[in-house]
C-alpha cells in the first residue's frame, strides 16, 4: 500500500508568489508537493492589505485559498484585535474540518499567526502541525518593539504552540540544533533553493574603469555596511584608477542617504534580473549582524536568504559577519568567499585591498567553490527531501516522464505553442512538463526563458538582423540551440516537442543534433517547413522541385537575394538525418506533407487543434450586440482584418459588389481602418487587437464569420466562430474548407474571386433558414471534432507512442572543411563582418570569433552555398562561439536593463507581428535596440 493522499494547509501571511523572499521559498515548497500529484493543497492567507503579490499562474490555479485581512498588530493588543484574530482563527478552524485537512504547515511570522495556530491546535487536535521558523521569535518581538510584559506573554505562547507541534522547519543547522535540544521535537533545516536552469552560462565581463559592488537587502546589518562606507569614503570611492560604485536592490535604505552620488538604487527586481546585475558586478557584499546581544542571537541562528541568489551569479562574495554565524562558517569551510569578522576600519581596508588585487585564478577558485557549497546544501532536490521529512511525507518513487515544449511565446498563442499542453500534462497526467520560450509573459514557473539574460536576447536579434539584411537567409544564425542545450530542463527531458521552429529562431541545422539526442516531435503549423523561405506559397509549386528562382522574395520572411534553393536544400539535409514524428493539424497540411520531396515517406500524425467549447459560447447574442450598439434587425459579418494572407482586400471588393435589402453591420479585429472604402455603405466596428473575452462578444454578436484567407494552415478563429454557432465563408484553396466541413457546414468560394465571395455572403445574408441550419451544424462539428479534451487525448497518445518506439539515431554529419574553397572563404569573410559589428575590437572574444582567411583573390560575388554541409558546420560552430561570448555585447552596444519588461508590455503586438509581419517586427525591435 502506498502513502495515502493528504490534504495540506499552508497557513501564512503571504500567498506563494514571485516577489517576496519568504513567499518565494513557499512557492518552491508548494511546487514540490504539487509535483507529487497526490496531495491536495490549500492555503489560508492572513495578509497585510499593502502586500501586492505577483502570483505564479500555476500555483494560483492549483491551490485552493481562503483570504483574510490581517488585523493591525500592536503592543497593547486591544480587545478589538483579539476579537478579530479569534474570528479569523475560528473560520480557518472550520475550513480545516470541512476540507478534512490533516497537515498544517505554517511559516511563523509575528503575533497574528501565532494566535491563530494556538486556536487551531486547541480545536483541531488530530491535525499534524509543522512550524517553519525563519528568524528567532525573540528577534521578531524585538523588531516590533513590544514592551517586556508583552514579550513575556508571547514568548510563553510561542513555547506552548511549538511544544504542541509535530515538527519544526528551521532556517539553519545551528537553529536546528538549538530548537531540537530546547523542545525535543523533530527539526529539519530547509533552505531557499534555486533552479540552475535560469543561470547565465558564463560570468559577465567586467568594466575596466569601474569596480561595482552589488548589495541585495541585508541593510539591517548596519555596522558592517557603515564600516564599508567609511572605508570607501576614505579612499574617495576610487582604487587603482577605478571608480567604485554600489548597486543596491531592495527597499531604499537610510544607510545610504549620505552616499547618493556613489550608490545606484535598483529597487525590487525579479530573481533573473538580480542575477544578471550580480553577474556583471565585481563583488557581491553580504553583511550580517555585529550589533547588540539580541541581533547576535539572530546572526547565530538565521541565514541570509540572498546568498542563494548570490552564489549562482559566478561573482565573488564578501561575507562580512561574526565568525560564529552560519553563513560565515559555510563560506569558511568551502573556501568560497572573502571573509571578514571585524568592523575595524583597518581590517576592512586590509580585506578590500586583498579583494581589489585578487587574480583571475583566485576569483575562479572562489566562485567554483561557491557552487560546491550550493550543491552541498541548496539544490531543490535536497530541500524537497528535507521538507517532506518535516511534514512526515515520503516523495513517491514514481518514474515520471519529463516533457519539454519549445516555442517562442508562452501565453500568446498558448493553444498551439505548447503552453496549454504543458499545463494539461502537469494538471491531468502523472508526467511533468515545462516550456522553453523566447518571450515569457506569464508568471508560470514552468515556462522558462530560453535566454535568462537580456544581453543574450539582444545578441539573438543582432544575429537575426544580420541574417535578414546581409545574408538573406533564415534559421541559420542563432544562439538559441546552444542556449537550450545548456538547460537542465533539456538535459533531463525524456521527450522534446518543437512548435513553430522558424518563430523560435532555432538554427535549422541544429535540429540534427537536438533530435538525435532526444525523442522528438515537430509540429508543422504552416508550409514553411516544405519551402525555401515562404510561409504560404499561394499558387506557386516550386516547393515540389527545389524552390529555384523564387517569385515571392517579398513574402512573409522576405529575403533580398534569392537563396531559396539553398535553404530548401538545408531542410532536405536536416530531414534526411533525423528520425522524428511530425504533427499537422489538417488534411490539407497532411497532403502537402506527403507530396513534398522533403518529407515524403516520413511519419506524420493529423491532430486537429482543440478549443474550450464553453469559452466562446457563454455570451448571449442580444447582450453582445448591445455592447457594440448594433440593432437587432442588422445582419452582422465578422472578419479578422489584415493586409497579409487574410484576404481583406477580397472582402472589401465583395462588400462593394454586395447588393441586398438587409441592413448590414461589420465587426473587424486585428488591423484597423482597412475597410474605410465601404464605411459609408455599412456600419463598421473596428476592434483592433483583442483578447479572448472580447472575441467571445464579437463572435456572438455576428451572424456570419468571413475568413477569405489566401494562406491558412488551420484557422483557429473559424473553429471558435463555429463553436459559437456561426457559419464560416472562406476560399477553397487553403486548409479552411476541410476545417469548416465545406460545403455541408461552411461555404468555400472560388479562390481569389471576390464576386464568388460576394455571392456566398449574399446567400447567407438572405437565406435565414440555411444560415440557421449551418449554425446548428457548426456547433455539433466543433463538439465532435475540436473539443480540447479530444485534442489532449490525442496528444497524450502520441507522446506515449513516441516514448515507446525505438528510433533510428543518426550521427551529426561531418565533413572535412576545405579552407581553400571559395565558398568557405566567403562565409568566413562574411562572419568576420558580423564579429566586427557586434563584438568589442581587440577583446579576447573578438579574437576567438575572427576567422583567418586566405590572402588569395576570392570572388566575393559568388553566392554562398547555405545548403552545403560544410557551410552549416561552420555556421553551427560560429553560433556556439557566439553564445559562449554573448556577454561582451554589453560593453560596446546599447543595453537596456528593462528591455525584457518592454517585450512583455508589448507582448500582444509582438506576438501578432511574429505570426503575421516579421519585417515590421524586425524594424520595431531594431528601433528599440538602436540597431542600425
Amino acid at each position: 500500500m502506498g502513502e495515502p493522499a493528504h490534504n495540506i494547509l499552508l497557513l501564512t501571511d503571504v500567498f506563494p508568489c514571485d516577489n517576496y523572499s519568504g513567499a518565494l521559498v513557499s512557492s518552491q515548497l508548494c511546487r514540490f508537493l504539487l509535483d507529487e500529484k497526490k496531495y491536495n493543497l490549500f492555503c489560508a492567507c492572513v495578509k497585510n492589505p499593502e502586500v501586492k503579490e505577483k502570483y505564479d499562474d500555476y500555483l494560483n490555479a492549483k491551490i485552493k485559498r481562503l483570504d483574510f485581512v490581517k488585523p493591525t498588530e500592536n503592543a497593547k493588543n486591544t480587545a478589538k484585535y483579539i476579537e478579530e484574530v479569534t474570528a479569523i482563527a475560528k473560520s480557518i478552524s472550520n475550513y480545516i474540518s470541512k476540507n478534512h485537512i490533516d497537515i498544517i504547515w505554517c511559516p511563523m511570522q509575528g503575533e497574528t499567526l501565532l494566535r491563530i495556530l494556538d486556536y487551531i491546535q486547541k480545536h483541531n487536535q488530530t491535525v499534524f502541525t509543522s512550524v517553519q521558523i525563519w528568524d528567532p521569535f525573540e528577534w521578531i518581538l524585538h523588531d516590533l518593539k513590544y514592551p517586556d510584559a508583552k514579550k513575556t506573554e508571547l514568548t510563553a505562547l510561542f513555547d506552548k504552540v511549538i511544544k504542541k507541534s509535530n515538527s519544526i522547519i528551521t532556517a539553519s543547522r545551528p537553529m536546528n540544533e538549538y530548537y531540537s535540544k530546547k523542545y525535543n521535537i523533530p527539526c529539519q533545516p530547509v533552505f531557499a533553493s534555486y533552479t540552475m536552469d535560469n543561470l547565465p552560462a558564463k560570468k559577465q565581463p567586467l568594466r575596466k574603469d569601474i569596480f561595482t559592488i552589488v548589495i541585495s537587502g541585508q541593510t539591517y546589518a548596519k555596522r558592517g555596511i557603515n564600516s564599508l562606507l567609511k572605508y570607501l569614503d576614505s579612499i574617495n570611492w576610487s582604487y587603482n584608477n577605478k571608480k567604485i560604485v554600489i548597486k543596491y536592490f531592495g527597499l531604499s535604505p537610510q544607510v545610504f542617504k549620505n552616499h547618493k552620488n556613489h550608490v545606484i538604487l535598483g529597487g525590487y527586481v525579479t530573481q533573473a534580473e538580480l542575477i544578471e546585475a550580480q553577474s556583471s558586478a565585481d563583488l557581491l557584499y553580504c553583511s550580517y549582524f555585529f550589533d547588540d546581544a539580541m541581533l547576535d542571537i539572530v546572526s547565530k541562528q538565521s541565514y541570509p536568504s540572498k546568498i542563494i541568489t548570490y552564489i549562482p551569479s559566478k561573482t565573488p562574495i564578501f561575507i562580512h559577519a561574526e565568525e560564529d554565524c552560519p553563513v560565515y562558517q559555510d563560506f569558511s569551510e568551502y573556501k568560497c568567499g572573502f571573509l571578514l569578522n571585524s568592523t575595524d576600519l583597518q581590517q576592512v581596508k586590509k580585506q578590500l585591498e586583498i579583494i581589489f588585487k585578487a587574480s583571475p585564478k583566485t576569483i575562479n577558485t572562489i566562485t567554483g567553490n561557491s557552487l560546491k557549497l550550493f550543491n552541498a546544501y541548496f539544490t531543490p532536490e535536497q530541500n524537497k527531501k528535507a521538507f517532506f521529512k518535516a511534514l512526515g511525507l515520503k516523495p513517491q518513487n514514481i518514474t515520471r516522464k519529463h516533457i519539454l515544449e519549445i516555442n517562442n511565446l508562452d501565453l500568446p498563442g498558448r493553444l498551439w505553442n505548447g503552453y496549454d499542453i504543458m499545463n494539461h500534462i502537469n494538471e491531468s497526467t502523472p508526467d511533468l512538463a515545462v516550456q522553453l520560450c523566447t518571450y515569457k509573459t506569464s508568471n508560470n514557473d514552468n515556462a522558462i526563458k530560453i535566454y535568462p539574460l537580456d544581453s543574450q536576447q539582444e545578441l539573438e536579434y543582432k544575429l537575426l538582423s544580420f541574417e535578414d539584411n546581409v545574408l538573406s537567409v533564415h534559421s541559420c544564425l542563432s544562439s538559441a540551440t546552444p542556449a537550450i542545450l545548456n538547460k537542465k530542463v533539456y538535459q533531463n527531458a525524456d521527450l522534446v516537442h518543437f512548435h513553430l521552429i522558424h518563430n523560435t529562431k532555432l538554427s535549422f541545422f541544429s535540429l540534427i543534433e537536438m533530435c538525435n539526442k532526444k525523442p522528438s516531435i515537430i509540429s508543422i503549423h504552416d508550409p514553411w517547413n516544405f519551402t525555401g523561405h515562404c510561409v504560404h506559397f499561394g499558387d506557386c509549386n516550386f516547393y515540389l522541385t527545389g524552390c529555384h528562382k523564387c517569385p515571392h522574395l517579398d513574402a512573409m520572411f522576405p529575403i533580398k537575394n534569392d537563396n531559396s534553393h539553398e535553404l530548401w536544400k538545408l531542410k532536405k539535409l536536416v530531414y534526411d538525418h533525423i528520425d522524428v514524428d511530425y504533427v499537422v493539424s489538417t488534411q490539407y497540411m497532411y497532403n502537402l506533407f506527403k507530396k513534398s520531396p522533403l518529407t515524403k515517406g516520413k511519419r506524420v500524425h493529423v491532430i486537429p487543434f482543440g478549443i474550450d467549447i464553453h469559452k466562446f459560447s457563454y455570451v448571449a447574442k442580444k447582450q453582445a450586440r448591445q455592447k457594440y450598439h448594433i440593432p437587432d434587425d442588422h445582419i452582422v459579418l465578422f472578419h479578422r482584418a489584415q493586409k497579409a494572407f487574410k484576404g481583406t482586400n477580397f472582402f472589401v471588393d465583395a462588400l462593394k459588389q454586395l447588393d441586398t435589402d438587409q441592413k448590414v453591420s461589420i465587426i473587424t479585429c486585428g488591423e484597423q481602418n482597412l475597410l474605410n472604402e465601404v464605411k459609408s455603405k455599412y456600419k463598421i466596428i473596428d476592434l483592433g487587437i483583442i483578447e479572448d473575452d472580447e472575441l467571445a462578444y464579437a463572435y456572438n454578436a455576428c451572424d456570419i464569420f468571413i475568413m477569405p484567407s489566401i494562406g491558412e494552415s488551420f484557422g483557429m478563429m473559424a473553429v471558435e466562430a463555429m463553436s459559437c454557432g456561426k457559419p464560416v465563408i472562406c476560399f477553397n484553396n487553403t486548409a479552411l474548407p476541410s476545417v469548416v466541413f465545406a460545403p455541408e457546414c461552411g461555404i468555400a468560394a472560388e479562390n481569389l474571386n471576390s464576386t464568388k465571395l460576394m455571392l456566398a455572403i449574399k446567400h447567407l445574408i438572405e437565406d435565414s433558414e440555411d444560415r440557421k441550419r449551418r449554425s446548428l451544424l457548426a456547433k455539433k462539428i466543433v463538439k465532435d471534432n475540436y473539443d480540447i479534451k479530444l485534442y489532449y487525448q490525442r496528444i497524450d497518445n502520441l507522446y506515449k507512442e513516441v516514448l515507446s518506439r525505438k528510433r533510428k539515431i543518426y550521427q551529426t554529419p561531418s565533413t572535412k572543411t576545405s579552407n581553400d574553397s571559395e565558398n568557405i572563404q566567403n562565409i568566413k569573410n562574411t562572419l568576420n563582418k558580423l564579429t566586427k559589428k557586434i563584438f568589442p575590437p581587440q577583446s579576447e572574444q573578438y579574437e576567438k570569433l575572427l576567422y583567418k582567411t586566405k590572402n588569395k583573390k576570392i570572388n566575393k560575388n559568388l553566392p554562398i552555398k547555405y545548403g552545403d554541409l560544410e557551410t552549416q558546420i561552420l555556421l553551427d560552430e560560429y553560433n556556439k562561439k557566439c553564445f559562449d561570448y554573448y556577454n561582451t555585447i554589453i560593453e560596446n552596444n546599447y543595453h537596456d536593463p528593462h528591455f525584457y519588461m518592454k517585450i512583455i508590455k508589448y507582448a500582444k503586438i509582438f506576438s501578432h507581428l511574429i505570426i503575421n509581419d516579421r519585417k515590421k517586427l524586425i524594424k520595431l525591435i531594431r528601433k528599440r535596440l538602436r540597431i542600425k
